[in-house]
């Protein structure tokens, strides 16, 4: 299992991001690396250039509208960000 020899080398957040993430999609956690991997040897690229930021953009944008967020709930959304780092509890999923 690839996250055996990785954990080490992760730290908490990154480690229970990636169970959560895998636990969320319903795939391994090794499926979740693995995709990772492809996705930024697919774009390593184009990363850091003006066109892969302007994608990358883009692609935010998408995020935003799907999930119905409007500029007047950033306020909210960056307080409940802080008070989680602070407490450790989200207050939405």
């Amino acid at each position: 299992m690839i996250l055996e020899r990785l954990e080490k080398h992760l730290t908490s957040e990154q480690y229970m991001g990636l169970l959560a993430l895998a636990e969320k999609e319903k795939v391994s956690v090794d499926e979740v690396i693995a995709e990772a991997i492809d996705f930024y040897l697919s774009n390593k690229d184009n990363l850091l250039t003006p066109e892969g930021f302007d994608q990358l953009l883009e692609s935010s944008r998408e995020d935003v509208e799907k999930r119905g967020i409007q500029e007047t709930d950033i306020d909210h959304i960056i307080a409940e960000v802080r008070c989680s780092e602070k407490t450790g509890f989200r207050v939405r999923p």
